[in-house]
């Protein structure tokens, strides 16, 4: 009995397809995982806002203390156009900013420089004498005498902010949550 090749391929290339319902109900699916998946990407990019904004507290308090315990000049500068801050520390003999790890008692786990984690970054530095929204910026941590407060404000991709008012006096930290609307 002939075979006729002609059947045979039209059932292969039937087979070999996808259903116009398959490809919806995989369409459908994609649809959820991305509804439930977009509201936690989110709050993840608020999270490294967060996290950075209390990392950036610690540092400040950090210096703070130090400077009073070791009577030194600490330096905290914070660029506004690329995403990260540095600390240094005032040379005593020559009066010039150093790395605080030629400093004795410096803590050897505390970062000298900071990069801020992807789609977080400093907008703006303020003080009673002075607001900058671009470039570098320094604040310095004193060993005696009154120190001027400061604001710092992170910015998240995702319209999270976080303002940080620090006490020149006290050198504590309070951080407030400030969303952009989007």
């Amino acid at each position: 009995m002939p075979i006729s090749t002609r059947a045979t391929s039209d059932r292969r290339a039937h087979e070999a397809g996808f259903t116009l319902i398959e490809l919806a109900l995989v369409l459908l699916i994609l649809g959820i995982l991305a509804g439930i998946a977009l509201p936690s990407l989110s709050r993840l990019g608020q999270a490294h806002v967060d996290g950075e904004a209390r990392r950036l507290a610690a540092t400040i308090s950090y210096l703070h203390d130090e400077a009073a315990l070791r009577g030194r000049i600490y330096r905290l500068t914070l660029d506004l156009d690329e995403p990260h801050y540095a600390i240094e520390v005032a040379d005593a003999k020559s009066g010039s900013f150093v790395s605080p790890r030629s400093a004795d008692g410096w803590d050897p786990y505390a970062p000298e420089r900071r990069d801020l984690p992807h789609g977080v970054r400093i907008s703006a530095v303020q003080t009673a004498s002075r607001s900058v929204s671009s470039g570098t910026s320094a604040v310095y941590f004193l060993p005696e005498d009154a120190r001027e407060s400061v604001t710092i404000v992170l910015d998240g991709e995702s319209g999270t902010q976080r303002r940080l008012d620090a006490d020149g006096v006290t050198g504590r930290v309070t951080i407030l949550r400030e969303d952009l609307p989007r």
